[in-house]
């Protein structure tokens, strides 16, 4: 097995231990991530006193985030080919516009949840295979419920400055 083939099977078809624990952790940083955003987005003030150690805490996300994009980029039989698979879109809108100094990535940083989709083996994301299950029904709910709650709290906060204050 050359690298290319070593770092997909790590990726995306291992069932080694270490590889459900990137996968676990993956989906724990989408998921804190997002939540973060969610409450910032909310304005919450107990949050103020952490700002600074939650701009750390993104920067280390996002630098995981990157490193994941790219190993994907590489892996691909050509850019091409990545570009065309629509959930790597995905990747790209949570991560690239923090490198070009998007002042107001609250609501980018929301599309990460929609990664989880791109897991298929093993973890929350056969919730998504399985929508007859009650599990499944609810973290689709649950996920599409975030998306429109926070895209409407953008919407409203690009609108009217003070609706979250």
């Amino acid at each position: 097995m050359n690298i290319k083939e070593k770092i997909h099977h790590f990726l995306d078809i291992s069932d080694s231990p270490l590889a459900k624990v990137f996968r676990f952790g993956i989906i724990a940083l989408i998921l804190s991530s997002s939540l973060l955003a969610i409450l910032q987005l909310l304005g919450v003030s107990f949050l103020n006193p952490y700002l600074s150690q939650i701009g750390i805490f993104e920067k280390m996300v996002l630098s995981v985030f990157t490193l994941e994009l790219l190993l994907r980029v590489f892996i691909a039989e050509s850019l091409k080919q990545y570009l065309s698979r629509s959930i790597n879109w995905i990747d790209i809108v949570s991560v690239v516009p923090f490198y070009f100094g998007i002042s107001n990535t609250t609501v980018l940083r929301l599309f990460r949840i929609l990664r989880i989709m791109k897991f298929k083996r093993g973890n929350l994301a056969d919730f998504f295979d399985k929508p007859e299950t009650k599990l499944g029904i609810s973290v689709r709910f649950i996920i599409i419920f975030l998306i429109i709650i926070s895209s409407s709290l953008a919407i409203l906060q690009l609108f009217i400055p003070d609706v979250l204050t």
